[in-house]
């Protein structure tokens, strides 16, 4: 079976800090850079096909005075990285690059990059997605015009093959009251808003403990955790002007198709128990913040209710997919 790596936000395998390796632009002093108000992480496994879209997608921002910074898990891929990079040397005010000689998992991957940004605003960037021109124009502008705004993010175009695509509308958690913006993500909130553009000292205020038992290996849907932080601690907001681009598809890059089978099954048993610690974590986070048993207890129906829904939505999509699977084998085409 697959072999799973515990993990945490925060979370370390490794103590010491690979090399930073900056990719020289002859245009700028950037090892002079001054402060840059966007850092852009980008974590990467095995992917440098991918990456390369990536990087030309934020190559080509209306907005240019942000860095990226590139956390690399697999450290027999550098040089073929470093050369990547070299081709966008003179499209970024700053560019650079850290390989871990170890795999230190998405999770620990993830909260590198945030660790090693100083600048006010941050967001992640995945290998294999892309942005349109003017994302950062557009989510910067948003962040800028209030202070009370901790997330901005824009609608998705989510690919699941290379030509069929769909555009998800913008949700809004941008309600004053904070126990509104809760009902609101618990009733029907999406984890989009993770690759948004985020205000860098609310987003490292955010934690994640690990799932319990009998899950405490498992480390899918942390983005719900850090993202239900957030809305505790501010509003987001969304633009219909510019768009997140999602290839869904890309997976099959890191899949083991001899396991599949058994993974989507392990996965439909896993399912309740790792819904059940979301929205428990969820009530815990909530406890936390208002340190007031009443707000405790105002949302434990709601999250429950949450809970229950997730159950009854995965129940019938996985049906459907049995019953098609059958229908399949008994009537091939």
């Amino acid at each position: 079976m697959t072999s799973y790596v515990k993990e945490f936000w925060g979370w370390k395998k490794n103590n010491s800090t690979p090399k930073e390796i900056v990719i020289l632009n002859k245009k700028k002093s950037n090892l002079n850079h001054p402060k840059l108000e966007i850092t852009i992480g980008i974590p990467t496994f095995k992917r440098l096909k991918l990456l390369e879209r990536s990087l030309y997608s934020l190559s080509i921002q209306s907005f240019k005075k942000f860095k990226v910074i590139i956390s690399n898990n697999n450290y027999k891929d550098e040089k073929k990285l470093i050369e990547i990079c070299k081709k966008f040397k003179d499209k970024f005010e700053y560019l650079s690059i850290y390989s871990h000689k170890i795999n230190n998992g998405s999770l620990s991957n993830l909260y590198f990059l945030l660790n090693k940004s100083n600048s006010k605003y941050f967001m992640w960037l995945a290998d294999d997605d892309e942005v349109s021109s003017n994302y950062l124009k557009e989510l910067k502008k948003i962040l800028d015009k209030d202070s009370k705004i901790v997330s901005a993010m824009a609608q998705h175009k989510i690919f699941s093959s290379k030509k069929k695509s769909i555009i998800k509308n913008a949700s809004q958690l941008s309600s004053n009251y904070t126990i509104i913006r809760i009902f609101k993500f618990l009733v029907g909130m999406d984890d989009a808003a993770f690759y948004g553009l985020h205000r860098a000292k609310y987003i490292k205020k955010c934690t994640f403990e690990g799932y319990y038992w009998p899950i405490n290996n498992i480390i899918t849907n942390v983005c719900y955790i850090l993202l239900f932080q957030l809305t505790l601690f501010g509003k987001t907001e969304y633009s219909d002007k510019a768009e997140w681009i999602c290839h869904n598809y890309t997976h099959k890059y890191h899949s083991t198709p001899k396991y599949k089978i058994k993974k989507k099954i392990l996965e439909q048993i896993q399912f309740p128990f790792r819904r059940l610690n979301v929205n428990f974590l969820y009530i815990k986070k909530i406890n936390d913040y208002f340190k007031n048993p009443l707000y405790t207890l105002l949302f434990v129906p709601v999250a429950i209710s949450s809970f229950l829904k997730d159950i009854i939505s995965s129940a019938i999509y996985f049906t459907a997919r049995l019953f098609k699977f059958v229908f399949d084998k008994m009537f091939p085409a």
